[in-house]
């Protein structure tokens, strides 16, 4: 859901997390809201998958592959949001 007047942008995304011999499916949902001239994020939702794309359990204490990944994302959305255009 795009709403460009209301500053909201709302989407879905996903990456891998390779722990030990599982290969671990994540999605999230991703929320971005400006206003005047500031932004705040959202990650909200986030499922996890073996590689039968079953629901699981993802052991949060051995997930620092999800962390680096979850961080890169947001280093991403912090440099996209401080580079100035005037592209939607």
């Amino acid at each position: 859901m795009d709403d460009k007047e209301a500053g909201k942008i709302v989407g879905k995304g996903g990456f891998e997390v390779h722990e030990n011999v599982m290969i671990v499916h994540v999605e999230f949902t991703a929320k971005i809201e400006t206003k005047n001239e500031k932004y705040k994020y959202v990650f909200s939702n986030f499922s996890y998958k073996d590689y039968l794309l079953e629901e699981i359990t993802f052991n949060v204490s051995d997930a620092q592959n999800l962390n680096t990944k979850i961080l890169n994302i947001i280093d991403g959305l912090k440099k996209s949001m401080n580079t100035n255009t005037n592209n939607w």
